[in-house]
């Protein structure tokens, strides 16, 4: 993930130093994000928060309770480490530990509660340092907490280092001649150690992933589908069949390198009910591998687990093993088929219905 809102995967080479520099002034190093929502903290910070009419007061507080025994919990775990850190680094995390410290002990005034902004695998914002005001996004923070139950402790370290990490103070403490990235890393590998700050970038990651990479750009009502998404779990199958028939490995990365008719959210959704209805497994490796028969397996066996809403190239054609298989012929008799089962008016439906609630 992105750590600096001045690096130059964030901001256009183009601009001019006075942008950098007036960007840099308004949301400082501190922010987690990248792209366009990163850039917006110099006008405005992300929407706050918002809770269910019926019960938002109570809600509100109890989440704020909730993130303030986060915050609490987060400085004893470095209270108790303060020992162990490398003296050559213990101005910059002594001031970090002010600046959380000080979260904790100016709450309300400190802490901005928002949902993570996530337009896109290179735009999101997952949490920042902006207009004096710390931003810590819930929603990620539960997912985290989720994500690594039941162990309860790791989710307490992994949250904890998600916050010590937005209290960096950038701003006169790493020089020009410093990577910013670098200090985040000494710092937080001091107190949390290298391996766990590889799984809350995993976590980052995958939940941007898992939160929409790429969100449609707007709402449009999906066409008719008769075989519901079958052409693209074919495709995604065929590729793991294809992989394995030739003795080679594949996992999701992949598949989306070879499948462009699919979104990576589908994609999850797609592997995700092929390996609850034991169509594929995952290998020691990690990797993805079929685990029935395909040719005892029929087409409807594979159209009868398939949801509704599942997009893809309905009208092409499936390229498996050097073999083109059509798929216009059966979704024309599909469609056939279930307009003259449903050939039955509305209201005739519903009468049915109104005798046999009397």
């Amino acid at each position: 993930l992105a750590a600096s809102i001045i690096s130059d995967t964030d901001i256009n080479p183009n601009r001019s130093n006075p942008v950098r520099e007036k960007i840099a002034e308004t949301a400082q190093p501190e922010a987690i994000g990248r792209g366009a929502s990163l850039l917006e903290l110099m006008q405005k910070l992300p929407l706050e928060a918002t809770f269910p009419d019926s019960q938002g007061s109570a809600e509100r507080a109890a989440t704020e309770k909730a993130v303030f025994k986060r915050i609490h919990s987060a400085i004893e775990i470095c209270v108790k480490k303060q020992g162990e850190i490398r003296y050559t680094r213990r101005e910059k995390f002594d001031k970090t530990l002010d600046n959380l410290i000080d979260l904790r002990d100016r709450f309300s005034q400190r802490a901005y509660l928002y949902n993570a902004d996530i337009r896109g695998p290179e735009d999101y914002l997952l949490g920042f340092y902006s207009h004096e005001r710390y931003g810590l996004a819930i929603d990620f923070m539960q997912w985290v907490e989720g994500r690594h139950l039941p162990d309860l402790a790791l989710g307490d370290r992994l949250i904890a280092q998600y916050m010590l990490r937005l209290c960096i103070p950038g701003k006169g403490l790493i020089t020009e001649r410093e990577d910013p990235e670098t200090v985040y890393y000494e710092i937080l590998s001091d107190v949390f150690g290298k391996d766990e700050i590889i799984v809350l970038k995993e976590d980052s990651r995958e939940f941007v992933f898992c939160l929409g990479a790429l969100k449609p750009l707007g709402v449009m009502a999906e066409p008719f589908s008769p075989l519901r998404g079958v052409p693209v779990i074919l495709s995604i199958l065929g590729s793991i069949w294809n992989a394995q028939k030739s003795g080679s490995s594949t996992n999701m990365n992949k598949i989306l390198k070879t499948v462009h008719s699919v979104q990576p959210s589908d994609l999850r959704k797609i592997i995700d009910i092929l390996l609850q209805n034991n169509f594929i497994h995952v290998t020691a490796n990690g990797d993805l591998s079929v685990s029935r028969d395909l040719y005892s397996q029929t087409l409807f066996d594979l159209y009868a687990i398939m949801p509704q809403g599942l997009s893809g190239d309905e009208n092409g054609s499936l390229i498996s093993g050097g073999n083109s298989v059509h798929l216009k012929t059966i979704s024309r008799g599909v469609s056939e088929c279930l307009k003259s089962s449903m050939d039955m008016s509305i209201a005739t439906l519903l009468e049915d219905n109104n005798q046999e609630q009397l």
